[in-house]
C-alpha cells in the first residue's frame, strides 16, 4: 500500500485549508480547532504526524464535518481525498528530510511507524543508497562485529573465541586472525582465547549512555550503529544523548523487536550517503585490510550523532552529500535493517 507523504509546506497548507474549509458553519468551527493544533504541532517538532492521530473531535469524521441532521453534505456520497493525500501528477521535488508523512491509507499511527515513507520514494538517489546500507549490513566484518557484541551482551559475559568460531561456522584459527585485523567496538579485548568487551576502555570520550538490564555505562560509536546493537542486547535497551545542535536531551528505548519510545518524538538518525568517507573503514574492513577502531571511531563516529529534530540535522547534510536523516522509528523499519534483524537473530539463536 503506497504511503503519500506531505511536506513541511504541505502541512502548512493543510492547516491553513482547515481554518477556512467549504466555509465551515458557525456551529461546527469548534471540531476543527483541535485538529490544527495537532498539525501544527506537529509541524513546529519535527516529527511525523497521521492521519489517526488526529482527535476525534465532535463532529468531526475522517471525511470532515459530520452532516447535519436530517440531511448528507453536498458531495457527501462521493468522499474525494482531501488535497493533501491526492497524488500529485506532475514533478515533485524531493529532499533527504521529509519526516513531515501523513498516512492517508491507514487510521493507526502504529502502522505508520512500520512503514518508511522515505523508502517507497521515487527520487533517483534511493536505490543507490538503500543498496551501500545492504551491502553493509551483510558484509563479514559485519556480521562478526556485531555477534560478538550479541554474544557478550554487550560486556555483560566473556566469550570463548571457540565459540564465536562456533556460532560463525569459521575455524578457530580464521575467528582468530578477524579478531587480529578487526578488533572489534572500541574497548573489546582476546586475551588467552578470551573475548572480553569493555567500553569503558575506549581511548574516546563517551557519546551515549546505554542502559541494559541494571547495568549503566557510556559507549562511543556512531548513531546509526544503535539500531544495529538494539535487537542483539536483552532484556532491553535504552539510550540516552544529547543533540550537539539545540543541546535537547535524546532518549530512546528499544525491545529486541520494536522502538518502544523517541523522545523528543522528531529525533532523527544520519545515514552517510553511498559515497560519503564514513564508509571507509567498513570498505577497509571488507578488502581485508587492517583496521583501528579507535581511529575509526574518533575520526568518523564523531561525525555522525543523534539530532533532536529534521530541522537540527540540517548542518549535518550539507556537510554529508548523499546522506539522508531518517525519524529514528522509520529508520528502525528500513528493509536492511529489518533483513539484518532477522539475520542475526538466526545466526545468534536469539528468541523472538
Amino acid at each position: 500500500m503506497t504511503q503519500r507523504t506531505s511536506s513541511r509546506a504541505g502541512l502548512e497548507q493543510m492547516a491553513a485549508a482547515i481554518a477556512a474549509a467549504d466555509p465551515i458553519p458557525q456551529d461546527q468551527q469548534n471540531a476543527y480547532a483541535p485538529v490544527a493544533r495537532v498539525l501544527l504541532a506537529a509541524l513546529a517538532e519535527g516529527r511525523p504526524a497521521t492521519v489517526g492521530e488526529l482527535p476525534p473531535a465532535a463532529g468531526l469524521t475522517p471525511g470532515g464535518p459530520a452532516p447535519p441532521a436530517g440531511g448528507q453534505r453536498r458531495g457527501a456520497g462521493r468522499r474525494r481525498p482531501p488535497s493533501y493525500c491526492r497524488r500529485r501528477t506532475g514533478p515533485k521535488e524531493r529532499t533527504a528530510v521529509e519526516p513531515h508523512s501523513i498516512d492517508c491509507d491507514s487510521q493507526s499511527p502504529e502502522r505508520s511507524d512500520r512503514m518508511s515513507t522515505i523508502e517507497h520514494g521515487d527520487d533517483a538517489g534511493l536505490e543507490e543508497f538503500l543498496a551501500k546500507l545492504d551491502w553493509a549490513t551483510t558484509t563479514e566484518p559485519f556480521a562478526f562485529g556485531w555477534a560478538v557484541i550479541g554474544l557478550t551482551n554487550f560486556g555483560e559475559r566473556p566469550l570463548e573465541i571457540t565459540r564465536l568460531a562456533e556460532v560463525l561456522g569459521m575455524p578457530v584459527n580464521e575467528a582468530e586472525e578477524l579478531m587480529r585485523r578487526l578488533v572489534g567496538w572500541p574497548g573489546t579485548r582476546v586475551e588467552d582465547g578470551i573475548i572480553t568487551v569493555n567500553p569503558e576502555r575506549a581511548k574516546a570520550a563517551p557519546r551515549r549512555q546505554l542502559q541494559i538490564g541494571d547495568r549503566r555505562f557510556g559507549v562511543t560509536g556512531c548513531a546509526p550503529d544503535i539500531v544495529l546493537y538494539a535487537p542483539l542486547v536483552r532484556p532491553s535497551l535504552q539510550v540516552e544523548e544529547t543533540c550537539p545542535v539545540t543541546g535537547t536531551p535524546i532518549r530512546l528505548v528499544f525491545t529486541r523487536s520494536r522502538v518502544e519510545h523517541v523522545e523528543p518524538a522528531g529525533a532523527v538518525l544520519p545515514l552517510p550517503g553511498p559515497q560519503s568517507p564514513l564508509w571507509s573503514c567498513a570498505e577497509a574492513a571488507s578488502n581485508g585490510e587492517q583496521v583501528d577502531a579507535d581511529a575509526c571511531d574518533a575520526n568518523l563516529c564523531s561525525q555522525a550523532p543523534l539530532f533532536s529534530s529534521a530541522e537540527a540535522a540540517r548542518g549535518w547534510l550539507a556537510a554529508h552529500p548523499g546522506g539522508r536523516v531518517f525519524p529514528v522509528r522509520q529508520a528502525w523499519d528500513l528493509s536492511a535493517l529489518r533483513n539484518y534483524r532477522d539475520r542475526m537473530s538466526a545466526l545468534l539463536g536469539l528468541d523472538h
